[in-house]
């Protein structure tokens, strides 16, 4: 990956041999992109807080659970 503001490609070789270029990738639970940007991780998040809300209106919504105050 090269962190750059211009389009770069980076030629990297290991043993003779080419290493894929990626545009993204995961490290410690945090994705990168090439750009060096954070979009993807955002919106990879409000994905996850979408389904955990989706999962919580149910039971919100639930006629089976007596919320008391």
């Amino acid at each position: 990956m090269v962190n750059s503001s211009i389009n770069t490609r980076a030629n990297v070789t290991t043993k003779g041999e080419k290493l894929e270029e990626l545009t993204s990738f995961k490290y410690l639970r945090s994705t990168l992109s090439k750009a060096g940007t954070r979009t993807v991780q955002v919106r990879i998040r409000i994905v996850m807080a979408n389904a955990v809300m989706v999962r919580l209106s149910r039971l919100w919504t639930s006629k089976y659970i007596l919320f008391r105050m």
